[in-house]
């Protein structure tokens, strides 16, 4: 832990500031001959100035147990009281800080109000948790406070992350009625039925005769009226039918694109989701498992998951109704997600501080996400960016661990990129210069995120 202390600043005063908040003993070894002077002394202007070396310990033979929270599981074979921390209750994983969240590793299924568990879960009070044929209900008996941590990290269950599957189901546009005409008047069957009755009239004189095959004409004539307008009410109605079947198939659409959206915001959060995760409790801090290297630049056109389909026979102008279905729902505005190991790195490429915000975010994506065995941070800034980038310094995937991380990720900010195994984040205020190596570039420079190339 690195303190950058004020000229006036006493190591008694320093040791309340760490260790105050807790119920650790302090041990302070005094770096010259003698017996340590008393905390009091530390504390007052007896004690040594900033600049001094002393070493803080806590204490081994004094363990810290955890303090009980407000939160007791309750189920038939009694109550058990939790504790702030991880608890492990007839293999149900829970860690409870400021909320309760439950993992499980074994193979036996658990569910949480009758839901299947996958990965975790946060619960809330009343929740009834069933494990091989046991029912447990979560009882809060007060809001969670949590001690404050004697450290800037510690240790947490990994839950190993849950994946959306989704198998791609191409949506199909229905096909509108085929073009047709209106049936014409029967001109020839009128007049049939008219020189039937003048000939009828002429050869017996009987103007009923005539009369009657006359009717017959006016028959004929309003038979082909009726045949038109059941032929238009027909047009209407399959048109009307079409045009339903493309709504419910644009709707559908719809909900695949909304789908989509939820899936890649579960898979890739953006920085400021990552961080309230991070706050919310460890539930999904380091959830990639696989090494997953994916991280999201922004939102832009995404290629749909589940294409639309245009009919390619019909009426011409409700063919194009379709299309126009289709153009509207493909591509939509989505999270956009480049994977850092498929494209070599990214660069990032903009005017003031924009890249360097982009590349902060993406920072926490990975470091949230992945653990430090995973991943290892280097940050290569030019003379006067060190400062946009000192907070890294804080972060476990910086200062490296007992073993080797599997994959080094270093952002470049005007330095210069002498290590072709690491995967760069590059940033720059123009694509001259981009190494050759990397195969994905944002371009900031209209405000709007670029597209991965």
């Amino acid at each position: 832990m690195a303190v950058v202390a004020a000229d006036d600043l006493r190591v008694g005063e320093l040791a309340d500031a760490v260790f105050g908040r807790t119920d650790r003993t302090l041990v302070v070894r005094w770096p010259t001959p003698g017996d340590p002077p008393p905390r009091s002394a530390l504390v007052s202007s007896a004690g040594p100035p900033s600049g001094s070396t002393v070493e803080l310990h806590t204490d081994p033979s004094a363990p810290l147990a955890a303090p009980l929270a407000p939160a007791r599981l309750v189920g038939a074979d009694g109550d058990h009281q939790l504790r702030y921390g991880h608890n492990r209750v007839d293999g149900l994983d829970l860690d409870i800080g400021r909320a309760v969240l439950l993992s499980t590793r074994s193979s036996v299924p658990v569910r949480v109000e009758g839901e299947h568990l996958v990965g975790g879960r946060r619960l809330r009070d009343g929740d009834r948790i069933t494990r091989a044929g046991h029912l447990r209900t979560l009882r809060l008996e007060a809001q969670l406070d949590p001690p404050a941590t004697s450290g800037p990290t510690h240790l947490h269950l990994r839950t190993p992350r849950h994946v959306r599957s989704h198998v791609p189901r191409p949506i199909d546009l229905p096909t509108p009625p085929a073009a047709g005409r209106l049936p014409g008047l029967p001109v020839v069957s009128a007049l049939v039925p008219m020189l039937m009755g003048g000939a009828l009239w002429f050869a017996t004189r009987s103007l009923l005769a005539g009369g009657f095959m006359l009717f017959s004409t006016v028959f004929v004539i309003a038979a082909g009226f009726e045949a038109r307008r059941e032929a238009r009410a027909e047009r209407r109605f399959r048109i009307e039918e079409f045009r339903t079947d493309l709504a419910e198939a644009a709707a559908a659409a719809a909900a695949a694109r909304v789908d989509q959206h939820a899936r890649l915001d579960h898979d890739a959060p953006c920085g400021e989701e990552v961080v309230r995760l991070v706050e919310e409790g460890p539930g999904r801090v380091w959830e990639r498992v696989d090494g997953s290297l994916v991280v999201r630049v922004g939102e832009g056109p995404v290629a749909a998951d589940d294409p639309l389909r245009p009919p390619s026979s019909g009426r011409r102008d409700l063919r194009d109704e379709a299309r126009a279905v289709a153009d509207a729902h493909s591509p939509f505005r989505a999270p956009l997600l480049v994977d850092l190991a498929g494209h070599g790195g990214l660069a990032v490429v903009g005017p003031d501080e924009m890249p360097t915000a982009l590349a902060r975010s993406i920072i926490v994506q990975l470091c949230a996400t992945l653990t430090p065995s995973q991943v290892h941070l280097d940050v290569v800034a030019a003379p006067g960016r060190e400062g946009s980038w000192r907070w890294c310094c804080w972060l476990p995937h910086a200062r490296g661990g007992p073993a080797p991380a599997s994959t080094t990720v270093r952002v470049v900010d005007g330095g210069a990129a002498d290590a072709d195994e690491d995967l760069l984040i590059w940033l720059a205020p123009g694509a001259a210069g981009v190494p050759e190596r990397i195969g994905a570039v944002v371009d900031l420079g209209d405000g709007r995120t670029g597209g991965a190339h």
